[in-house]
């Protein structure tokens, strides 16, 4: 992730915008700095995290290396199963996810079959009734009104 565009919006704020790339502006986020404004507070309302992605583990490595270099407290490399992922915080508490595409969720589940069953990663298997206890039904049908 790097500053694409660095913008005084006036003499207090700034407008970051940054990329994972430069190809598409799909691959961006701006933050606004306005050191007038409150810490950001966990819960309704507020952000949990942002997710960008890489495509595989090679370039989630060069991530890694690169925050360690720049000496940004971070997670290290966490393999989810399904994919890996670095995790960081900004100065105000938000979490930011790198995660890679691959290896994807079809590693154990045919396409076709994708949300049939609840399907979990080995390492949480053996809670696997701890986990399905705490699930609420989801509705998944839609109304028109």
């Amino acid at each position: 992730m790097h500053v694409v565009h660095e913008e005084t919006v006036d003499e207090k704020k700034t407008l970051y915008r940054l990329a994972m790339s430069s190809e598409q502006t799909t691959d961006e986020v701006h933050v606004i700095r306005d050191p007038a404004l409150h810490f950001q507070r966990p819960g309704r309302g507020g952000v949990h995290h942002v997710a960008f992605r890489v495509k595989n583990r090679e370039e989630l490595l060069n991530w890694v290396d690169n925050v360690n270099e720049l000496g940004i407290p971070n997670s290290g490399f966490v393999d989810r199963y399904y994919f890996q992922s670095l995790y960081v915080r900004d100065p105000n508490g938000i979490l930011f996810e790198i995660a890679t595409d691959e290896p994807g969720f079809l590693i154990d589940e045919a396409e076709h079959r994708l949300g049939e069953s609840l399907s979990l990663p080995p390492f949480l298997e053996n809670k696997r009734d701890q986990i399905e206890a705490k699930l609420l039904p989801l509705n998944t049908t839609w109304h028109k009104e």
